[in-house]
């Protein structure tokens, strides 16, 4: 056997030795040493922890070293106290436990009767000396004292350092999802230190909580129902797996001995509300309405003949969540001449007639006639094309382009809830139950109306979310030293998307409409260079249900200096779903650029896509063709591990470990799943003789990641931390796998290209084809689209690395000072390896798999071959909560790099030539390289127990339990490449642009209105790629304050009514979007979207007991 597989052998085997699954890693623990005052060990002390809130105690004695551990305690305020005989006893009070926090807690034992107690107020120290994992808490006190829109308190795991993303609740737009089923209210798409944001995991008290295409949450827990939550964005311990970015570790709340309560109200409309910077400057403003109420109980369970004081505890909670949400967005729209067929003035050099197009004599690309006065003649139009032409709206202002402004409209309607259970068994016995749900429904609006539609947005029409996660845990502890966990968890989520028809009964002319197909709405989606799209938006349908089983438990154990936890993780993951590609439409997809009405010859500033749509040529038609059936796909991941977390000496630990994965690839209960031999140009369709359930894709036995950290402190004040681990990201990518049934011959798409002689091959009016039997792919013409997986497919690997100094400068203030990094391999990296090379003539006739495969355009080809790296410096300033202040300040400056960052299981970028996977290596499109975060709350010091205003007089009561929370972001703008219509190297792709030599890109006054310069980049010539790289420029820098005013009104003892104005994006500064990028069409380099919201204000109440 070989050394690779002894080591995967030996990791089995301690797993199965430990007889158990993956560790608790959202609890908490404390370690330490008993000392005497000569710091000699003392054995046999007996240490008790106790919950302030619940009364249950944990009880364990110091072995012959001194040495104590206390593991899988729940975050909160612990009393430790210490005895034995001989000794006086000491008692710590008011010991914070933060989630997945490793607390040392050394007991200095004097010499006395036991009966003498010595009280010690714990002031846990700062300093991280436990590990070299790199990452942050956001307790509930912070949650409740900063800003938070739409109560989404994950929006505040971006304030720790290396972690960017929009937070949809921020979102200035209604398309606030990255992908259209991720429209859902109060997400936030994560990304930390270059990791793709479908790269991480969440764990909801140790339960995965990760939908397994978006790889964000499945339940949304409400602010009510969590405890507090962590984010660890590098070199996390061996016990984590499963993710290549962050893991967000979240725990919920339990009750405790008192009876605790809150109703809530939060309001906001646009009354109070700024106009948002591209909205109309007169009229209403968009309509905007969000209340969130709700209610939370908790407490000791009470029934007749049993009362649940220190042993049997319940929480639950229920948020409701109701928006109208209109946001404007600006659009290009013909004018009145365009549409009658008018284009004078409108393309710099003229609209040409490809009718009349022949080869150059002198060589070269093809030349045309122009259209006399650039104008089409009315016997030229092409009745549907002008027809749909004609569906535009007129513009509302005189310009050409950025002349329309729409303000549709979302509605969102969320219900979410949790309810746990707490019982202590016994000492030595602890269970607990808990159940979420998070119920969804939104309805997306077109981006005109419902007659015409539009498809500015990602998706348009009704969409509904049913998630839910629950959790049984019993918590056993077998001897001093020795702890065990079994946990049972169950998630599901539950999605439907489906597209709505249009109202205009021009839509209902299109040739081609198959009424026997469900789910087919009675619009294309019509895609247009240099205008607004019309039509249908997105794909339909997208029903999925997923499903997960977990199995998890953990043995931890202390022997001396070594703090040992074995463990394994059992996953049993289904998806069933009905659904179209990504970007394709049962109807159809036409899409029109300049390339029919340009100079082939010299296109810059020629042609324009609506000529093209009045004459009736598209530049491409794709139509989905879906057979009835539901793909059920299956796979099932096993993760096992070995930790030590070795105290070599008072001021050195050791953390090492390993992680192993195996994730078997998916299969289709039905078999309707399908690869491809690029040897032997055939499909490999699963069941079918010589090929696997698989497809042939073999299962990855090399996924095993060493884990190395140490933690030095170098003096009472100071750390210096050190950290290497290799994580995979099987589940990054599962979208790339699960698709694979969404080809022939299980579904299939048309895909026609515009001819390669520059002659118009497609027209509008022939509509669609309508095909209802599996294509065969060796009979022309090329319609149809392949992909396939090599069967070595790997996990994506990235190995993550750090180096930092931690500095204590005071008792509540620590400076760290780090370097963290990370390189991906592995990575899912996508090629259309049908694509023909750069040439004149007819593009499919040239494709490489033409001979034997001529009914085929494009073969996606996937591969487990791109690469990132990420590196960084991290400045992160902490004060904790003293003297009514609170600060998290922090400044990342970072460059990421990569030729293949995934995008939830869609490969990409793709490259922009296949053969040339270099020329791709670039700057990363989520790179961001400055971004500072400021996060600070103050209490005023006026009232009880404070400097000023201690009295009860009226100016006192006025004054008293006022509270200000801040929240400031600053950060550089996005990348952003410059691209070109049409495909210059007459391949059928789109490329990127040519600089031109000398000419600045940037314009010396920079602003929205040209935010780079198109004159320093200029088309390919036939038959060639561009040139320019990959994400060469930036847009707009984003700032960002949040700000909170509260005051708390004491209405008894244990009862408050909290009373809150918050203001977000209180300096009104606009979060400007990217500009257009598509050189020689109308709007390039404008910017007419913003990424977030202007200033909201939100007033709430929130009663408290």
């Amino acid at each position: 056997m070989s050394k690779l597989y002894r080591s995967l052998g030996v990791c089995l085997l301690v797993s199965v030795a430990a007889c158990l699954v993956q560790a608790q890693v959202e609890r908490a623990s404390i370690l330490g040493n008993a000392t005497d005052t000569s710091t000699g060990a003392v054995p046999n002390v007996v240490v008790t922890v106790t919950n302030e809130a619940t009364n249950t105690s944990v009880r364990v004695v110091t072995d012959a070293a001194g040495a104590f551990a206390v593991m899988n305690l729940i975050p909160g305020s612990y009393t430790v106290s210490a005895a034995l005989a001989g000794f006086n006893s000491v008692t710590y009070r008011g010991v914070e436990l933060q989630v997945g926090q490793q607390a040392r807690l050394d007991l200095r034992m004097q010499v006395g009767e036991l009966k003498q107690t010595v009280e010690v107020a714990a002031s846990a120290t700062m300093l991280q000396t436990e590990n070299a994992a790199v990452g942050q808490v956001i307790n509930n006190n912070a949650v409740s004292a900063l800003p938070l829109n739409g109560r989404n308190f994950v929006q505040l795991a971006i304030l720790a350092p290396g972690v960017s993303g929009l937070d949809y609740a921020q979102s200035a737009t209604i398309n606030s999802g990255t992908r259209p089923d991720e429209l859902r209210p109060g997400g936030t798409a994560l990304q930390a230190n270059g990791a793709s944001n479908y790269s991480n995991q969440v764990l909801l008290d140790g339960i995965d909580n990760t939908e397994m295409i978006s790889h964000t949450f499945v339940v949304r827990p409400a602010v009510e129902g969590v405890q507090e939550f962590k984010v660890l964005t590098n070199n996390a311990g061996a016990e984590y797996g499963r993710a290549g970015g962050a893991v967000v570790l979240m725990t919920s709340k339990s009750g405790n001995n008192r009876l605790t309560g809150s109703l809530f109200e939060f309001l906001r409309n646009d009354a109070l509300d700024a106009r948002n910077f591209f909205a109309r400057a007169v009229g209403p403003k968009p309509p905007y309405v969000l209340n969130q109420f709700g209610a939370s109980l908790g407490g000791p369970v009470k029934l007749p003949r049993y009362n649940g004081k220190d042993r049997t505890f319940f929480f639950a909670d229920y948020e409701g969540y109701r928006e109208v949400f209109g946001s404007p967005i600006v659009s290009t729209v013909p004018t009145a001449a365009e549409r009658a067929g008018n284009f004078q003035g409108i393309a710099a050099n003229g609209i040409f007639d490809p009718l009349t197009t022949v080869p150059n004599p002198s060589g070269g690309a093809n030349i045309r006639a122009r259209f006399p006065n650039d104008t089409i003649p009315a016997n030229r139009f092409d009745s549907i094309g002008a027809a749909l032409a004609s569906l535009y709206p007129l513009p509302q202002i005189d310009a050409r382009v950025n002349n329309y402004t729409s303000t549709p409209i979302k509605r969102t309607d969320v219900h979410r809830g949790d309810a746990r259970v707490d019982h202590q068994l016994s000492p030595t016995n602890a269970l607990f139950f808990r159940y979420s749900v998070d119920w969804d429904q939104i309805q997306m609006p077109n981006t005109f109306n419902d007659a015409i539609g539009g498809n500015e947005n990602s998706f348009a029409g009704p969409e509904s979310v049913h998630s839910h996660n629950l959790v049984a845990s019993w918590t056993r502890t077998f001897s001093n030293a020795t702890v065990g966990d079994f946990r049972y968890g169950y998630t599901r989520y539950n999605m439907s998307l489906l597209t709505s028809s249009l109202t205009n009964p021009v839509w209902n002319t299109i040739p081609g409409r198959d009424t026997t197909t469900p789910y087919e709405p009675n619009a294309p989606i019509i895609g247009m260079s240099g205008y607004a799209g019309l039509g249908t938006a997105r794909s339909e349908p997208l029903i999925r249900d997923e499903h997960m089983h977990e199995a998890i438990a953990n043995i931890s154990s202390l022997r001396g200096k070594h703090n040992l936890r074995f463990g394994t993780d059992l996953h049993f993951r289904g998806v069933s779903e009905t659904a179209s590609p990504p970007g394709e439409s049962l109807f159809g997809r036409w899409n029109f650029d300049p390339s029919y009405t340009n100079n082939p010859a010299a296109p810059a500033g020629t042609g324009d896509a609506l000529a093209s749509m009045i004459l009736g040529y598209p530049l491409a038609l794709r139509r989905d063709v879906f057979l009835p059936g539901t793909a059920n796909l299956t796979t099932n991941e096993l993760d096992f591990y070995v930790k030590d977390d070795w105290r070599v000496s008072r001021t050195l630990t050791l953390n090492l470990g390993l992680h192993c994965e195996i994730n078997t690839p998916f299969t289709e209960a039905h078999n309707y799943w399908a690869s491809f031999n690029p040897a032997t140009s055939q499909q490999l369709i699963a069941g079918q003789t010589g090929v696997s359930g698989t497809g042939n894709v073999n299962t990855d036995y090399k996924a095993i990641g060493p884990r190395l950290a140490l933690a030095w402190q170098a003096s009472g004040k100071t750390v210096i931390r050190a950290g290497y681990g290799l994580f995979y990201d099987p589940q990054g990518n599962a979208g790339t796998n699960i698709r694979q049934e969404r080809q022939p011959p299980f579904d299939f798409v048309l895909n026609v290209a515009k001819s390669g002689n520059d002659v118009p091959s497609l027209f509008v009016s022939q509509g669609f084809p309508i095909v209802s039997t599996p294509p065969a792919l060796t009979q022309g013409p090329a319609l149809y689209a392949l992909k396939g997986i090599t069967p070595d497919y790997r996990n994506a690997q990235v190995q993550q690395f750090n180096l930092s100094a931690q500095r204590q400068l005071s008792n509540d203030l620590v400076l760290t000072i780090g370097y963290v990094g990370s390189a991906g391999a592995h990575l899912s990296w996508a090629r259309n390896i049908n694509l023909p090379p750069p040439g004149p003539g007819a593009i499919d006739p040239r494709r490489p798999y033409a001979g034997v495969l001529p009914a085929v355009t494009s073969i996606t080809w996937i591969e487990s071959s791109g690469n990132s790296f990420f590196s960084s410096m991290q400045v992160n300033l902490e004060k904790r909560l003293s003297r009514g202040l609170y600060l998290l300040s922090n400044w990342t400056w970072s460059h990421g790099l990569d030729n293949a960052l995934s995008d939830g299981g869609v490969p990409g970028p793709v490259p922009q030539d296949p053969t040339n996977r270099r020329a791709d290596w670039a700057t990363s499109n989520s790179d961001i390289r400055h971004r500072v975060n400021v996060a600070a709350t103050y209490q005023f010091p006026f009232g009880p127990n404070r400097s000023f205003a201690k009295g009860n007089s009226v100016g006192s009561q006025l004054l008293r339990d006022w509270q200000i929370g801040e929240v400031l972001v600053v950060q550089s703008g996005l990348p952003f490449t410059v691209t070109v219509p049409g495909s210059p190297s007459n391949t059928g792709a789109s490329s990127r642009a040519n600089p031109v030599s000398g000419v600045v890109p940037i314009p010396a006054q920079q602003s929205i209105a040209q935010w780079f310069n198109p004159a320093a980049f200029a088309i390919p010539p036939a038959y060639t790629w561009g040139t320019l790289a990959r994400d060469s420029l930036n847009g707009p820098r984003l700032v960002n304050l949040d700000t909170l005013v509260s005051r708390k009104f004491v209405l008894g003892e244990h009862r408050n009514l909290d009373f809150r104005w918050e203001l977000f994006n209180a300096a009104n500064h606009p979060q400007f979007g990217l500009p257009a990028s598509t050189i020689g069409v109308g709007g390039v380099a404008t910017i007419t979207s913003t990424q977030r919201a202007n200033r909201q204000m939100q007033f709430a109440l929130r009663l408290g007991f």
